[in-house]
């Protein structure tokens, strides 16, 4: 993803690819409150351990990821974070 100069595939190091997820969520969905800013937080140390454990490949869960965090910011969906969460249950079995 290569949008606002966030380039998610040019990141090199766990950490990097994390640095440049979290930019990359807060633009696609502008977290609200402090709920928001902590749930997203939650979120990418879940992603970072769970690559860590080997449960995903960080190459591709951080793409997939933001994938559904813009299927989640629809134009449609009014509370574009809570829909991103549900996602996450849904398809990665996140447990908040």
């Amino acid at each position: 993803m290569r949008t606002a100069g966030i380039d998610l595939a040019g990141a090199a190091t766990l950490q990097e690819k994390q640095f440049a997820f979290d930019k990359a969520l807060k633009i696609l969905i502008r977290p609200r409150n402090q709920s928001d800013r902590t749930s997203f937080r939650k979120i990418s140390r879940w992603l970072v351990e769970s690559c860590r454990a080997g449960s995903f490949d960080e190459n591709i869960i951080f793409r997939r990821v933001i994938d559904f965090a813009l299927e989640a910011s629809g134009p449609e969906s009014r509370n574009p974070a809570a829909v991103f969460t549900s996602i996450l249950k849904k398809e990665l079995g996140y447990m908040s």
